[in-house]
């Protein structure tokens, strides 16, 4: 990791991960791909690389200008999906978010309840998992010095997650969720639970610091681990936390220079227009069904993946990017001004 890196240039193989991403969440929900499932640990492996390059590279002391950039980096798409959703579902006869479901999603409490994860807008509940580990990041970076403290943090947050999942089930069932898979559904979308896949994207940018390890071999083993792990598609939620450890061994691969042919600009562009794709493609979805249900399997998967590539496109640069430049503009005055 040179100096070039940590004063900000983007990383290219960063954006690469983000395109893989949410190209495997998009796979799962055209019934492509059933392992694909796991794209979201993926997102969350990710995050924590950028952000731990970003505090590297801003040097702050200050948490607010941190949650400046985030806000206006996750807030403005996100609300925006709100309405949309909400007269989509209104136009094609779904079910509309009510006013608590709302309110919970515009305040990202939304993971709260059950009822309230994912009713205002599809796949919402890595939102909330994303906001609530910004909330936890400046604590927790500031405090990993080596790849050895990041290591007692994925260990410290296995262990939070395994012991607090059957406490998740025991409060979704007493908040009115009697099925069985809805209370672990719930568990499996809570924070506590996808922590570690945090905590890898951590242990993976303080290994690269050191390069203690052989980063060829590394992303070999994570290649063979995510080929391997495809063949148990039944299985492939279950084993969300080995599939993130894969990620991580190739985002590490990756970092250090390797396995480059993973790195183009085809999936660096989608990776970019990604956060915008991962609404649309939800959108488009519910949009294709309605219209035109008739459709064959591939004639779906083309047109979804067009019609989000094109969409979020237009969204990243009349939404996005102006919203992050915005941010960034806030950010720098008020750590001029401290």
């Amino acid at each position: 990791m040179n100096r070039e890196e940590t004063a900000g240039r983007r990383l290219h193989w960063i954006d690469a991960l983000r395109g893989y991403a949410i190209l495997l969440v998009m796979f799962t929900h055209l019934d492509f791909f059933p392992g694909a499932s796991v794209g979201v640990q993926l997102f969350f492996v990710t995050s924590a690389i950028a952000l731990m390059f970003s505090r590297s590279a801003h040097r702050e002391t200050s948490v607010t200008p941190f949650f400046i950039r985030r806000f206006f980096r996750i807030a403005p798409m996100f609300w925006a999906a709100i309405p949309a959703f909400y007269f989509l579902h209104l136009l094609t006869g779904g079910a509309a978010a009510d006013a608590a479901q709302i309110a919970s999603a515009v305040t990202f409490t939304h993971w709260v309840k059950f009822q309230w994860n994912n009713a205002a807008v599809p796949g919402s509940w890595s939102i909330a998992c994303e906001v609530i580990f910004y909330l936890f990041f400046s604590f927790v970076a500031a405090r990993i010095s080596s790849a050895r403290r990041a290591a007692w943090l994925l260990a410290i947050t296995v262990v939070v997650a395994v012991g607090l999942w059957p406490v998740l089930l025991w409060y979704a069932a007493w908040t009115g969720v009697s099925d069985p898979h809805s209370q672990h559904l719930f568990a499996y979308e809570a924070f506590s639970s996808q922590a570690p896949c945090f905590a890898l994207g951590i242990l993976v940018f303080m290994s690269l610091k050191e390069q203690r390890l052989n980063a060829l071999a590394v992303g070999v083993l994570g290649i063979a681990a995510v080929v391997a792990l495809c063949f148990l598609p039944d299985y492939a939620a279950r084993l969300f936390l080995v599939w993130a450890t894969a990620f991580a061994a190739i985002a590490y691969a990756l970092g250090s220079g390797r396995i480059k042919f993973l790195v183009n600009r085809p999936i660096c562009a989608v990776g970019l227009i990604s956060y915008s794709a991962y609404f649309w493609h939800f959108f488009v979805l519910e949009i294709s069904g309605w219209l035109l249900p008739n459709l064959n399997r591939m004639e779906n998967i083309a047109l979804v993946i067009a019609a989000t590539v094109t969409l979020s496109t237009f969204t990243y640069l009349s939404v996005e990017r102006p919203m992050m430049r915005l941010g960034a503009r806030l950010s720098q005055r008020i750590a001029g001004a401290c």
